[in-house]
């Protein structure tokens, strides 16, 4: 039982950090799109958060799945 509740709970929160790295990633590009001053280092920094942001997603992913197999498996 506390096993399952642990992967359901794990699902669910990886699903919200899906959920919310999605909104930063697009949030990211909206704001690289809106900007006038493009520079080398603007471009670096937006650069290495995208790469940042989406290994977390990989991450959560992952975390995702696992618990849900976990969830059936229970």
């Amino acid at each position: 039982m506390w096993c399952s509740c642990s992967a359901m709970i794990a699902h669910w929160f990886s699903f919200s950090l899906i959920v919310s790295i999605c909104v930063a990633l697009a949030k990211n590009i909206y704001c690289f799109d809106s900007s006038e001053s493009f520079n080398r280092e603007r471009a670096k920094s937006w650069f290495n958060t995208q790469i940042g942001l989406s290994t977390c997603i990989l991450n959560a992913n992952s975390i995702f799945w696992s618990s849900l197999r976990l969830v059936e498996i229970v």
